[in-house]
């Protein structure tokens, strides 16, 4: 079968090259085996984007085709009822350098698309049809896989892999990968082939799958035949596109068609849309600019149907002076040539030297002549700089004589500038001043179009909506998915720790749940929804709005996802589980209740403010259920607030807008851990909550009736209350704690509390000021022996040590319980007069009136040792610090590097003293977590802190080092102990490992006694 294929295709390629390229075919021709023409031309495709913003930009000189950055897709205007045909296109993915997505590529071919599913104004990426596209993931560059996709309607979807492969060692860097792609369709079948088009190499084989599978996937449809077209998610090159039907196709151009640029040969691509009234030139990239003071174009519809209420979005672009002052007009009735010849109003982006305006303007007859009426109102907002080349969108929104406009700069749709809200029927600030006889002057309908002066319009993809509700919230965007009646467990069901038999991989989930099409949507309104956006979903409305993942349930899982923050600076968005139901409280349109869920959310809840205290965001575990028959809020299960400062933003609420969050939730059983951190710089992260799903809530607690509600297992998405924009979400597996100490002279064998901590060689090194507190993970323990390597800073400083027997901990610097004992020196204090001190100090933390607080020195001795131990301000100088616990008592040594009998400082005390700021009772612990103290007291760059060589041992002599899998630790690999054969088996072993250390122990303490030390000292 390969072998005919490949002859079939090679065939019908020679004929498409023999036959006369002059072969001239009329409209009414029949076209058989000749590659169809104009295929870079934009005027013969209709093109939809899931932003207004989005598009293809075709050039017909270098014969490729570009997409933005967002999904986007194409349908060729001729041939629609296209049935056997072979086709080739070279792909290639991302290639902006400077994006987090440099390399990826998502794009291919789609066919027998059906028209009346390819509707731009409710954007579909899967119009009914079939796709063959390949992907390859910024995050796995390594891993190419080519899908086939049968679609109906956008919402259902089934995706096969007929080619998944690994590349090989040459081509995994590569980032600039040219893959081709072949496609052959007749009457029953779709086969497939994917290459490396530079080498020619074949990734895979060639696969073939029927056109008909409703047969093996009955959420699929057979489409006999339909148009042709191309689909992209993300940035994508396309080139070297052929398209040769093999049986009678009707409708073909006999040319290629206008390229869509203005000239004396070519039509002008805005003639058959607008109405135009001055010089306008339209470019390759389609958008258009004057060289006059200013002109017009007004939409053909609006003109023989005048418009009154209606909403739009414009695209500009500044110039290359960055220069911009163009916008769209609305409720035009007269126009003709001339600045300031129209009535009606416009909205108008300008650049200024005080930052860019949004005016908005009225025009009309004054004294007999058309004329500048003035301005009605106008907003300033130097937040959104107009730098050249830049694209800006204003969104505008028209519902009787309010109207409400914004703009916001296209790559930051997030950041939306000031409102502007104004009534039509205001007088302008010429009509105010008398300088104009039209006062009162009131437009109730008219035309819609664009004004252009300075920069570029996007005309070619303007259009005019249905108005929306007047709200100064709503940013645009298209509906995430339509409400409708769905399931939360719709489709193929996946339990994530719990249950066999799943289908997904841990990274293929990961992958499922980042794709924001694999959600049913629910809001509390029909009018505030979740909008999808190019990185994204925003919640732009009031209102609560779940999104849930189909197909998986959950009982112990791992998630996270991130949250930026609105430009009203609230948050009150997390993560829903354990969800049961849900489409049992939808009402037909789909709506849902605020309330009407059963389940658990882990939520960020931020509230606005001003001073400084707005940084702080509460981390709250609600719970949800049905109490004598109605939904209801049940509660807060645990809560934990903490101070994560949004850098860079800590005195102005207003500039917090763009501020993203990421929020990490882990499930074991019914034990959840989570915390939050700033996703732009992960080591501003927050205490982690820990709680039991079990625990009652406060309202069970105060309300004895609604005690009792528990879910072991449910959905899990997304939930939004009025305004955030989630731009990732993962599930995966719940990761299990380690058992391991990990190595001492690597980070991640440790959790650090504040930011600032580095690895620069052996050295951690701390470069900012303020206590960072490195606490071995896993690792508790009473009686030790410790040692570590400190170097005094520039400044002749040294603030660092050991942490020991700490328990409770946070982000703090006094945020635990336990103790330090460190070296200080501040040279840069004692300087000349007093250059050899250097004390040993203890610091103890614990409770104070129910609080978390630093409880004072337990003990300080310093040292004025001689000069050969300290001499001047020793910038540079390494010593080496040695610390002993056994039971209360503590001892410890200084001394320099290499140099133990060089007047060594020694240190002794008892860890039941009293700290100086104690009073009553005297807090004392027996055993905790042990670790590094790195302590810069100012900002300096001079001022670094620097360790290494880290050695402890638990009092025995033998050193602590890196745990290793061998032995039952590695049988028990990969066995989760949740399910009943790890269960089983941790039973057996423990059994085994008990007899045999009681019967070794035995035989050994016979013959020897007890243990013997292998040592006093740290080697």
């Amino acid at each position: 079968m390969k072998k005919i294929t490949a002859i079939l295709t090679s065939i019908l390629i020679l004929c498409s090259v023999i036959v006369p390229i002059t072969m001239s075919i009329s409209a009414e021709d029949t076209t058989t085996g000749v590659a169809l023409p104009g295929l870079y031309t934009s005027s013969n495709y209709t093109t939809a984007s899931n932003k207004t913003t989005g598009k293809f930009t075709f050039d017909e000189t270098a014969e490729t085709i570009t997409t933005t950055d967002n999904q986007n897709k194409a349908m060729l205007n001729y041939a629609k009822d296209m049935t056997t045909f072979t086709a080739s296109v070279v792909v290639m993915g991302n290639q902006v350098t400077t994006s987090p997505n440099y390399g990826a590529a998502y794009a291919g071919i789609s066919f027998h698309i059906q028209e009346s599913d390819f509707v731009k104004d409710s954007f579909k990426f899967n119009t009914s049809g079939y796709s063959v596209f390949v992907s390859r993931s910024a995050k796995s560059l390594d891993k190419v896989i080519l899908y086939v996709r049968y679609s109906t309607n956008g919402a259902e979807k089934k995706s096969l892999k007929a080619v998944e492969v690994t590349l090989s060692d040459a081509e995994k860097d590569v980032k600039n990968l040219n893959f081709r792609i072949e496609v052959v369709v007749d009457t029953t079948n779709i086969t497939v082939s994917l290459f490396n088009h530079e080498t020619g190499a074949q990734y895979g084989s060639t696969t073939t799958y029927p056109l008909d599978n409703t047969a093996t996937y009955n959420t699929t449809a057979y489409y006999a035949s339909g148009a042709f077209g191309l689909i992209s998610n993300g940035i994508n090159n396309f080139s070297e596109l052929t398209v040769t039907p093999t049986s009678p196709v009707t409708g073909v151009p006999s040319t290629g068609g206008n390229s869509g640029n203005s000239g004396s040969d070519t039509p002008d691509p805005l003639a058959e849309k607008y109405n135009t009234y001055g010089t306008l030139t339209t470019d390759a990239n389609g958008y258009t600019s004057t060289t006059e003071s200013a002109a017009r174009g007004i939409l053909k519809t609006t003109v023989t149907a005048p418009v009154t209420d209606f909403s739009a979005d414009l695209t500009l672009k500044a110039g290359t002076d960055g220069a911009l002052k163009a916008g769209m007009v609305f409720r035009v009735g007269d126009v003709e040539a001339g600045q300031n010849s129209m009535e009606g109003y416009a909205l108008i982006l300008q650049k200024t030297t005080s930052g860019p305006k949004l005016y908005l303007y009225k025009y009309g007859y004054n004294n007999g002549t058309l004329a500048y009426l003035g301005r009605i109102a106008y907003i300033e907002d130097s937040s959104i700089a107009i730098t050249e080349g830049a694209e800006y969108i204003i969104h505008a929104n028209v519902v009787g004589d309010k109207v409400a406009a914004y703009f916001y700069n296209k790559a930051n749709a997030s950041k939306t500038s000031k409102v502007l809200s104004a009534s039509l029927k205001t007088n302008t600030d010429n009509e105010n001043k008398g300088s104009v006889s039209t006062a009162g002057t009131y437009y109730s309908e008219g035309g819609v179009g664009f004004h252009a002066a300075s920069g570029y319009v996007d005309a070619l993809n303007f259009t005019v909506k249905a108005p929306e509700e007047i709200s100064s919230e709503n940013k645009g965007g298209i509906p995430a998915q339509d409400n409708s009646k769905g399931s939360a467990v719709k489709g193929q069901v996946t339990m994530v720790s719990g249950v066999t038999g799943t289908e997904y991989t841990a990274g293929s989930l990961a992958e499922y749940a980042a794709d924001f099409d694999n959600y049913t949507y629910y809001s509390s309104s029909t009018s505030n929804k979740f909008l999808r956006i190019d990185d994204g979903i925003i919640s732009d409305t009031t209102g609560t709005k779940r999104a849930i993942l189909d197909g998986v349930t959950v009982k112990g899982f791992h998630a996270a996802a991130t949250m930026r923050i609105s430009s009203e600076g609230t948050l009150r968005s997390g993560i829903i589980f354990r969800v049961n139901d849900i489409e049992k409280s939808a009402a037909d349109d789909g709506v849902v209740g605020s309330n009407d869920i059963e389940g658990y959310a882990a939520i960020l809840y931020k509230t606005p403010g001003t001073t400084d205290s707005h940084a702080r965001v509460v981390l709250c575990i609600y719970k949800y259920g049905i109490v004598k028959g109605k939904y209801t809020y049940l509660g807060t299960v645990a809560s934990k607030a903490s101070e994560v400062p949004l850098k860079g933003y800590e005195k102005d609420i207003t500039a917090a807008a763009g501020q993203e969050l990421t929020i990490d939730v882990n499930v074991i059983g019914d034990q959840v851990t989570a915390y939050y951190y700033n996703a732009k710089d992960p080591s501003l992260k927050s205490e982690e909550l820990v709680a039991d799903l079990n625990d009652e809530t406060d309202l069970e607690t105060s309300t004895p009736s609604l005690k009792g509600v528990h879910y072991d297992s449910g959905a899990i998405g997304l939930t939004a209350q009025n305004y955030v924009t989630f731009t990732n979400f993962t599930v995966g597996e719940p990761n299990y704690p380690s058992t391991d100490v990990g190595d001492l002279s690597e980070l991640d064998s440790y959790t650090i509390y504040g930011s600032g901590v580095t690895k620069e060689g052996e050295y951690f090194v701390a470069n900012s000021s303020g206590t960072k507190k490195m606490i071995v993970n896993n690792l508790t323990v009473t009686d030790f022996k410790a040692s570590v390597d400190m170097t005094i800073d520039n400044n002749g400083n040294l603030k660092a040590g050991f942490f020991l027997r700490v328990n409770e901990i946070g982000n703090g610097a006094d945020a635990q319980t336990g103790y330090a004992i460190i070296v200080s020196r501040n040279y840069s204090t004692l300087g000349e007069t007093n250059p050899n001190r250097i004390d040993i100090v203890i610091f103890k933390w614990g409770y104070q009136n129910g609080k978390l607080a630093y409880l004072g020195e337990v003990a300080r001795e310093a040292y004025k040792s001689g000069a050969t131990f300290m001499d001047g301000k020793m910038a540079g100088e390494e010593l080496t610090f040695v610390v002993s616990v056994k039971g209360a008592a503590i001892d410890a040594t200084l001394y320099k590097k290499g140099e133990e009998n060089n007047k060594p400082a020694t240190f002794s005390t008892n860890l039941k003293f009293a700290a100086s700021k104690e009073k009553g009772e005297v807090a004392y612990y027996e055993s905790g977590s042990v670790g590094l103290y790195l302590g810069n007291s100012v900002s300096d760059p001079l001022n670094t802190t620097k360790l290494r060589n880290f050695r402890i041992d638990d009092g025995s002599g033998v050193e602590i080092k890196a745990t290793g899998k061998t032995g039952i630790a590695g049988l028990l690999s990969g066995v989760s102990p949740m399910t009943g054969e790890g269960m089983l088996i941790m039973i057996i072993s423990a059994i085994f490992v008990t007899s045999t250390v009681v019967l070794f122990g035995s035989y050994y303490y016979g013959k020897r006694g007890k243990r013997e030390k292998t040592g006093d000292r740290i080697i």
